[in-house]
């Protein structure tokens, strides 16, 4: 029987080790090559899986993070459902599902010609935009579909642990690899281990790496304009009226056809996340329509910790934008 707390020793384990050894480049490379030397299978405690000489002999399709304990690296599963994914009208959703179905139906093509196999992508777009929704279809498809595995990227050095010790296992297993907000990775970890992730001498074969952002900005062009690491760099916007309107008759079914009509007329620009409030405050907490839409319109403004909030004679606050002012009741 599993022991629930298992998954919890096993990470401050990792802490303790981390923390008592400085310069744990060098020790946890040498413990990975130790532990890798025999590794042929997985062995599994829940949901935690280690490279060991006998046990189960494949990862079972799903989410994983890369972790590290003083055993060396390991993979655990992570709770995340597929199936009731809501796939909405999105043109760009669906170009580049088709591109990653088309990748892994040639991918012996690239082998042929003598090339690593492996596609990149990044998609890029304002918080809140279809950028996850893309990433989770792409998801459930490898997932549902073609029975392989997505790794959440991390600390670089244990992913790519990770990573090797998937490909010596299970050397042609469909793989993805999400690198969410990677500029925020970047600002954290650095970026040369993970350029090496992608095409040097960390990077692994048989593998869409996907990696979303909201500041491309932000990334170094060896990231963003260097086919081979990312090979399309496209942006995801906000969801369409047709997106709007099928959420709405998916999430709100019991909301007349008029309202929700009017709701997809005055959500435009809004991103999942507010269209989802927006149900909850009508239909479960019964605030009004007029007053709702106007606070969720209001939330998007840009507000500013250096201008504070000015309260007037009537009592209301008055949120001072360059020199403009918009008044919000309380």
């Amino acid at each position: 029987m599993s022991n629930p707390n298992f998954g919890a020793s096993l990470r401050n384990g990792s802490n303790d080790a981390m923390q008592t050894s400085a310069g744990s480049y060098g020790y946890k490379q040498t413990m990975a090559e130790n532990t890798l030397l025999d590794v042929s299978v997985w062995a599994v405690t829940g949901d935690i899986y280690f490279g060991c000489p006998t046990a189960e002999p494949q990862l079972k399709p799903g989410f994983y993070s890369c972790n590290m304990s003083q055993r060396g690296p390991y993979l655990e599963r992570m709770k995340m459902a597929t199936d009731a994914i809501l796939e909405l009208p999105d043109p760009i959703c669906d170009m580049l599902l088709s591109e990653f179905v088309t990748f892994w139906e040639r991918a012996p093509r690239f082998a042929s010609l003598g090339l690593t196999t492996k596609r990149g992508l990044v998609l890029w777009g304002p918080p809140g935009s279809g950028k996850t929704s893309a990433v989770q279809r792409m998801a459930a498809h490898m997932i549902n579909k073609m029975g392989g595995i997505v790794v959440m990227a991390g600390e670089p050095e244990t992913t790519s642990m990770c990573l090797h010790m998937i490909r010596k296992i299970e050397p042609t297993r469909p793989l993805i690899v999400v690198y969410e907000d990677l500029d925020a990775l970047v600002r954290v970890y650095g970026e040369g281990r993970y350029l090496a992730m992608l095409d040097g001498e960390l990077q692994v074969s048989g593998v869409v790496n996907v990696a979303t952002t909201n500041y491309p900005e932000l990334l170094d062009k060896r990231f963003v304009d260097r086919p081979g690491r990312f090979d399309r760099v496209t942006y995801v916007g906000m969801p369409q009226e047709d997106a709007r309107a099928a959420y709405f008759q998916a999430k709100a079914p019991d909301v007349d056809h008029e309202t929700r009509a009017r709701w997809v007329a005055k959500t435009e620009g809004w991103s999942i996340a507010h269209l989802r409030e927006l149900i909850v405050a009508t239909q479960v907490l019964e605030d009004r329509e007029d007053e709702t839409i106007k606070r969720l319109n209001e939330m998007q403004e840009q507000l500013n910790s250096d201008q504070p909030p000015a309260e007037d004679a009537m009592g209301q606050v008055t949120l001072l934008r360059g020199a403009v002012g918009r008044r919000i009741g309380m």
